[in-house]
């Protein structure tokens, strides 16, 4: 009986640390989506969207330590490897580029939380 209760509360530890685990990823993905967001727009309206990448960049490499442990390191390297590209062509004033480069990695990063959801079929 009494390995019966350790297991179903190491049961419940684990599904609660993932639940935790899937608000703290959505909530900073958002977070990145949206200075993704006001980079585009400052994109569009031909000002400088500098700040708003470095700032991007800043959350995104104290969020990736973190998300390293859990997150595949395909999505990591892809996501750096596009806000290189994204500054580069911010920087050469290739606005289409910048933006096509914007839209993919915010698909990325919403890709990255949809895999890890918490759903019956990610428990099986």
């Amino acid at each position: 009986m009494k390995q019966l209760v350790i297991a179903v509360a190491l049961v419940l530890l684990m599904v609660v640390g993932s639940l935790i685990w899937e608000q703290h990823v959505q909530t900073n993905t958002e977070k990145l989506t949206q200075l993704l967001d006001r980079a585009g727009t400052e994109v569009m309206q031909n000002r400088p969207a500098t700040p708003l990448l470095q700032a991007y960049e800043t959350a995104w490499q104290g969020l990736k330590k973190h998300w390293a442990m859990l997150i595949d390191h395909e999505y990591l390297l892809k996501a750096e490897e596009l806000l290189i590209r994204i500054k580069m062509y911010e920087q050469t004033n290739k606005r289409d580029e910048a933006l096509n480069g914007m839209a993919e990695l915010t698909l990325l990063l919403n890709e990255m939380v949809q895999g890890y959801k918490l759903t019956l079929s990610n428990l099986l």
